[in-house]
C-alpha cells in the first residue's frame, strides 16, 4: 500500500524522496538513487545504470566480494578477544565447567515435560539438535519470551517439575553466569531494552558479560582505563560510531 501510494504520486507528476537501507525497494521502484555516507553525498546515479553490488560497495566501503572473509576474520578475533578475556577469569576451559559428551546423535538441548508456573510454562517438550534452527510459531504473549528467560535463568524460577539438559548436562537450576561461561548464547529480540543499557555509557554496556573479569576488576573496582583500551580496539575494529565511549548507549542504537 505505501508503495502503491508512491506510484501514484509519481504519475501525477509528483518528487517523492525515499530514505533507506533497503536496496531491493530502491531498485524497484526508484528512478534515481544517492548514496550518503557520515554526512556527505557520495554518489547519485540513475538506477537503470548502477547494481545493488556497486551501490553496496558505497555503502560499506568495499566490495561485497570480499565482505564475507573481511567480517568472518574481524568476528573471529573478536570473539577470539573476549573468550580470552572471559574465561581468565573463570580460570576454566568450557570442557570443564560441563565434561561435555560429543554425540550428534543426541540432541544439543533437550526440555522434558518443564513446568514453571511462575512464568506459566506447562509441560514444555522440545529437541535441538547441532546445526538444526528450531523455530516456535505464535503470536507474542504466548510463552516464548517466558521460555526463553527460564533457559538463561533457571535458578531464577522455581521449576515444578520437568528436566532442562545442554549437552547432556541437567541445567534445570545453573545460574546465567554458569551457562554463559561454556558459551550459550541469547540474541534479544529487543535490542535496545533487552541487550543494553540505554541510559548507561558505550563503556559500561561493551563491559557487559565481563564486568567480573579479572584482567577488568579488582575486588569491587572496575580498572576503566583497561576497559577503555579494550573498548578503543573494538570501535577501530567494528567501525562504531560515534566512537564516544562515554555517551549514552541509547542515541547510538536509536539515533535520537
Amino acid at each position: 500500500l505505501f508503495y502503491k501510494k508512491i506510484l501514484d504520486l509519481k504519475a501525477q507528476g509528483k518528487t517523492v524522496l525515499l530514505i533507506t537501507h533497503k536496496l531491493k525497494d530502491v531498485f524497484k521502484y526508484a528512478d534515481d538513487i544517492s548514496i550518503f555516507k557520515l554526512g556527505e553525498c557520495l554518489a547519485t546515479h540513475k538506477v537503470k545504470l548502477t547494481n545493488i553490488e556497486k551501490t553496496t560497495e558505497l555503502m560499506i566501503g568495499h566490495s561485497s566480494s570480499n565482505r564475507d572473509s573481511l567480517s568472518n576474520d574481524t568476528m573471529i578475533e573478536s570473539q577470539n578477544l573476549r573468550k580470552k578475556a572471559f574465561f581468565e577469569q573463570t580460570h576454566q576451559s568450557s570442557d570443564d565447567h560441563f565434561h561435555f559428551k560429543k554425540n550428534t546423535n543426541i540432541p544439543e538441548i533437550s526440555i522434558e515435560s518443564l513446568t514453571v508456573p511462575s512464568l506459566n510454562l506447562k509441560k514444555i517438550n522440545l529437541e535441538i539438535h547441532q546445526g538444526q534452527i528450531f523455530g516456535i510459531a505464535g503470536i507474542e504473549g504466548n510463552g516464548q519470551s517466558e521460555l526463553i528467560k527460564f533457559l538463561m535463568s533457571p535458578n531464577r524460577y522455581k521449576l515444578k517439575s520437568g528436566k532442562y539438559l545442554w549437552k547432556q548436562v541437567d541445567c534445570s537450576h545453573k545460574t546465567t553466569s554458569e551457562l554463559r561461561a561454556p558459551g550459550l548464547r541469547y540474541i534479544p529480540e529487543d535490542r535496545l531494552n533487552q541487550g543494553s543499557l540505554p541510559k548507561m555509557s558505550l563503556v559500561e554496556n561493551y563491559l557487559l558479560g565481563l564486568q567480573n573479569n579479572k584482567t577488568f576488576t579488582s575486588h569491587i573496582f572496575l580498572h576503566f582505563q583497561k576497559i577503555e583500551k579494550f573498548l578503543q580496539e573494538a570501535i577501530s575494529r567494528f567501525d562504531i560510531r560515534p566512537p564516544k565511549i562515554m555517551q549514552n548507549f541509547k542515541p547510538i542504537v536509536t539515533g535520537k
